[in-house]
This record gives structure tokens, sequence and C-alpha cells, in this order.
């Protein structure tokens, strides 16, 4: 029973944040209303979200402070003729505050995730999101990879996306999406992985 009552968690979390890390085309509806819920969302720009969740895919030190992300269609109807960029050039930014609001530096893992875009765009993908159904952004990353945190305690993660319509061929607009927030403690024995 003990065993039970310390598995449980485990195989909840795993469940949850595997199927973020899914494409959302595999996604019930269940697990949608639950990663919706779950996710820390910013503001929506022409119906589209962007959000961000930290959770942990296994039951080893390494494998918590995995941090998910998304896009999410508020609209009824798909949204076409979005371009994503490569990974290491989704993001615009990415940081971290202490609850006193120290910025914690990042590392250079955390550099690599939010490159400056380069001068052309074209090597991208065409995203399509279905109707109220969360698309996976970006690969996961663990928040410790990439900043330096040295002190237990409560921290902010603060990321904005970088994401583009498509107004024509090879004619890109940058979409202003509004950045997502995350709250998260970090114990001592977590400092290292």
């Amino acid at each position: 029973m003990k065993i039970l009552s310390i598995l449980l968690p485990i195989v909840i979390s795993l469940r949850t944040c595997s199927v973020l890390a899914q494409t959302n085309s595999s996604l019930t509806s269940q697990y949608e209303a639950e990663i919706y819920r779950d996710t820390k969302w910013g503001g929506i720009t022409n119906g589209i979200q962007f959000g961000i969740r930290i959770c942990a895919i296994g039951p080893s030190a390494k494998d918590n402070f995995k941090v998910f992300s998304a896009l999410f269609n508020t609209n009824s109807s798909n949204i076409f003729g979005l371009w994503r960029l490569p990974t290491g050039y989704r993001f615009d930014e990415i940081s971290l505050t202490s609850r006193d609001g120290k910025v914690i530096h990042r590392t250079a893992t955390g550099n690599r995730l939010c490159k400056p875009p380069p001068s052309n765009l074209s090597n991208g993908r065409v995203v399509v999101l279905d109707p109220r159904s969360p698309f996976n952004f970006d690969e996961l990353f663990d928040v410790r990879d990439c900043f330096e945190i040295k002190e237990a305690g409560t921290y902010t993660l603060t990321v904005k996306a970088r994401l583009y319509s498509i107004e024509k061929f090879h004619v890109f607009k940058k979409l202003d999406l509004p950045e997502a927030r995350v709250d998260f403690e970090i114990k001592e024995p977590n400092l290292t992985r």
C-alpha cells in the first residue's frame, strides 16, 4: 500500500506530462482538458495562446523540472498559415526570477534556446492549430540546465514564444504572443540533477 501511495502520483504526473509531448492529433478531450487546466497560459493574440508548465516525467531527480510549451487555438475553427522556426529559435526570451525579484542568470544551454532569429526565416515548419486543442510548441527542457539556480526557493519562469504568420510565399509577420509565467518551488535535493 505504501508503494502504491508513492507511485500513484508519479504515474499520474507521467501520464499528464507525456500527453503534452505527443502530437495534438493523438490527444483525447479528457487529456486536453487536463493539460489546458494545468498549463499556465499567456493572453490571447489572434485566437492563439502560448502556455508553459513544469512537471516531472519520471521518478528520479533528473526527470524533475521539465518545461513543456504549447500553443492553444481558442477559436472553433482551424488556424492555418503559422510558421514555427527550428528549436533554438522558437523563444524570444526565457527568464527566471526568485521570489524576492533576483534575476537568475541563464546558462549556455538557456542561451541556445532563444537565439536571435536567422535573417532567412525559410528554415521552419508550417503549423496548423486544431480548434480548442493544445499543440506541442517546442522540445521539453529542464529549467535547471538553463539557469544558474544555486539556492532552494520559489521561482518564476517567464517564456515568450516566437511565432510567425505567413503573409505570402517567404514573407512572414511576427505575432506578438503574450508571455507565459509559471511559479515553482525547488528544494535543496533537487538543485542538482
